[in-house]
């Protein structure tokens, strides 16, 4: 359901794993729920989604579990830094450091180099910002991960725009179309990135990007209309 964008459906279902979970005592799991709920919610109200993630983490025993742990403190991380809670999300980032370390698999590591430049962005400091996404999109696009090249795209194109790099940013927006067009992506998706670089090169954004992540982040695998307001 998360993948499908019907986030609403998959809270109601990981709710009832999550009780089910507890009536049979299995913690570990309860644990690894809840965090996926936390995502399910968090991917439509950030704050909301901080919240669940919190009641989750204490049940989640770090040496026991490292890898749950440090998932559960990235998403944290994640969804402080969209919120705006900056310093927060950058304090949980630097204290899971070295855990990071302990895995350094392909996997982490990317999610670790996105955590880096949301945080960035989210603090202000647009040119580190830019330079993380554009590494992370070299290491996207080396191994094809599509819906995460669009999403980290539209990270780079908002630290550019709010750093008033208007054209820049369009031009990257437009550059990465013909490819789009290439993955049987329906049309309503191919029609909202080309109203992304048109609000670009207007200069009229206007809350554009969160409701183009919104809307990638619900309709990447199934079609739904892209609403501009």
């Amino acid at each position: 359901m998360i993948d499908m964008g019907e986030f609403e459906t998959a809270e109601a279902v990981l709710d009832e794993a999550a009780a089910l979970c507890r009536e049979v005592g299995n913690r570990e799991q309860e644990a690894r729920t809840l965090l996926r709920k936390g995502v399910a919610i968090g991917l439509t109200d950030a704050e909301r989604g901080v919240l669940q993630i919190r009641h989750a983490l204490p049940l989640i025993d770090a040496q026991e579990q490292p890898r749950t742990y440090l998932c559960g403190q990235h998403d944290l991380a994640w969804f402080l830094a969209e919120a705006g809670q900056s310093s927060e999300a950058l304090e949980i980032l630097e204290g899971t450091r070295r855990l990071f370390r302990q895995f350094p698999d392909e996997y982490a590591q990317i999610r670790l180099h996105w955590l880096e430049g949301k945080i960035a962005r989210s603090m202000g400091r647009l040119d580190e910002a830019a330079s993380i996404f554009r590494q992370l999109l070299d290491e996207l696009n080396a191994r094809t991960l599509k819906h995460e090249i669009v999403l980290a795209t539209l990270d780079l194109a908002e630290a550019m725009a709010e750093g008033r790099k208007y054209d820049e940013a369009a031009h990257l927006v437009r550059g990465l179309y013909p490819l789009m067009a290439t993955w049987g992506l329906h049309r309503w998706a191919l029609a909202a990135w080309l109203l992304l670089e048109n609000a670009l090169r207007l200069r009229e954004l206007d809350g554009i990007f969160l409701r183009i992540r919104a809307y990638y982040r619900r309709y990447w695998n199934r079609e739904g209309e892209f609403l501009p307001k």
